[in-house]
């Protein structure tokens, strides 16, 4: 690895370091300023503002940690020249599985009015413990049938980052559902998430269509998945008695964009500066899904554990390579995709 290299990894492992701090310092203050309202009585609550005395504004703010595992994968399609079998047609396909994270996730809803809140989430994890493979197939011109040709596997980490920001339109005020008992709330707002991953440790499996074990010295590539979309949804909060409900979201991610840099270090024929590859499409979908108990301790503090899933894919984009001798390349990125799901628990205060 050149000099120049080093130093990049040693700014971007400080500067995720700075980041991971600073969210451990805002949860950890989150945390206990939330904890305190557990030795407030509602005859003494220290700063608590209702929403009836306050013309209906209420926040909350909460810190969750969520133990998920996530799945990101893209495949290109080209015509390349291969020596001895001439021009063909294949594709290329990078699996990352098995991508285990623990991330902190920071909460905060301001309800305005009655009928209008902003809310937001932000959330960091470190990922381990993943398995990256990549597979290189060639068409048989004859049949039509792909076979494998390379394929490699590699250990993988890295860190997963989300964000959304949210608009909260309150149905029972705007439609005056005054019988209904469920809480109805339409979403509208932003989505961003990103998965930054390292591979290392490679191992050659296929090798010209023949099965190998040999692994490769020097393996330090990087991928990164950005993802922006819009968000619209709804969710509801049906109150079981008067200190726990069950509340459900669904949204519907669309005008989905996706941008991915890759960094090959080991290909030669590719400038030796990141990314070395550009990948981008628009047009996407995706989902976000999730549900959970609550449980109000008192009139300030309400813990909740449930489950989280979200899902981004966009298809027919652009794959831009950047080569060493100045000149580049452009392939069809056929697909790309990542998602990420587990459970969570969390504990929130209201004021």
């Amino acid at each position: 690895m050149c000099p120049e290299s080093v130093g990049a990894n040693i700014r971007t492992n400080a500067l995720k370091g700075r980041r991971m701090n600073l969210f451990i310092r805002i949860a950890g203050s989150i945390l206990c300023a939330s904890t305190a309202c557990l030795f407030e009585t509602e005859a003494g609550v220290s700063g608590y503002i209702s929403p009836e005395k306050n013309g209906g504004s209420r926040l909350d703010i909460g810190v969750e940690g969520r133990l998920t595992t996530g799945k990101s994968a893209w495949e290109i399609s080209f015509v390349d020249m291969l020596p001895g079998v001439g021009v063909h047609e294949g594709r290329s396909k990078l699996v990352w599985d098995e991508l285990d994270s623990f991330m902190t996730v920071l909460n905060a809803e301001f309800r305005i009015k009655p009928w209008l809140g902003i809310s937001g989430s932000a959330g960091l994890g470190g990922i381990r413990g993943g398995h990256g493979r990549d597979t290189d197939y060639i068409r048989d011109p004859d049949s039509g049938a792909d076979f494998i040709l390379l394929e490699s596997v590699s250990d993988t980490r890295g860190d997963a980052t989300l964000l959304d920001l949210n608009l909260n339109f309150n149905l029972n005020e705007i439609l005056s559902l005054d019988e209904s008992s469920i809480t109805w709330d339409v979403v509208i707002g932003y989505q961003y998430y990103e998965e930054e991953l390292n591979d290392r440790a490679g191992v050659e499996t296929v090798f010209l269509g023949e099965e190998i074990y040999e692994p490769f010295p020097g393996l330090d590539s990087t991928f990164d998945f950005k993802w922006q979309a819009a968000r619209t949804g709804i969710r509801g909060a049906y109150p079981v008695n008067d200190r726990l409900s069950i509340t459900g979201t669904a949204i519907l991610l669309w005008a989905v964009r996706y941008r991915g840099e890759g960094f090959w270090n080991l290909r030669s024929d590719f400038i030796s500066e990141s990314p070395n590859f550009i990948q981008k499409g628009d047009g996407g979908t995706g989902a976000e899904l999730k549900t959970s108990i609550v449980y109000d301790v008192t009139q300030n503090l309400f813990l909740e554990i449930g489950y989280w899933w979200i899902s981004l894919r966009v298809r027919n984009g652009t794959d831009r390579i950047f080569f060493a001798d100045g000149t580049e390349g452009k392939t069809h990125l056929d697909w790309a995709r990542s998602y990420r799901h587990g459970a969570f628990a969390g504990l929130s205060g209201r004021f």
